[in-house]
């Protein structure tokens, strides 16, 4: 279930609008790979925000379930690929910040 929300910076998204499809799949792809799961359990999307000056231009969170099987170093390492295909992608600073959340406290409602 990795849930996925990110927020660019309307002055990086102007001349990116372009590129965010084949990045939104790029994404999908890689967080599939990496932490196992089908691509129906992906949510990502792309926010354009207004940021105070100075902030990193991208901000991503990433939420996804509580896994015996993703310790602490395995997610700082999606992280930190999540972070730098962003940022490669965009050409610009990226940032990832993870939760994860419990499955007993987690609900869907289609």
């Amino acid at each position: 279930m990795p849930n996925v929300k990110i927020y660019l910076d309307e002055t990086a998204l102007a001349d990116r609008r372009d590129t965010i499809a084949p990045l939104l799949a790029a994404i999908r792809d890689q967080l599939c790979d990496s932490l196992g799961v089908a691509q129906a359990a992906c949510h990502i999307v792309l926010f354009g925000v207004t940021s105070a000056p100075g902030q990193t231009p991208v901000n991503i969170e990433l939420v996804l379930l509580r896994n015996p099987d993703r310790p602490r170093d395995r997610l700082a390492l999606v992280c930190a690929q999540l972070r730098d295909l962003v940022a490669d992608h965009l050409h610009c600073r990226a940032a990832v910040r993870c939760a994860t959340m419990e499955p007993d406290h987690y609900i869907v409602a289609r």
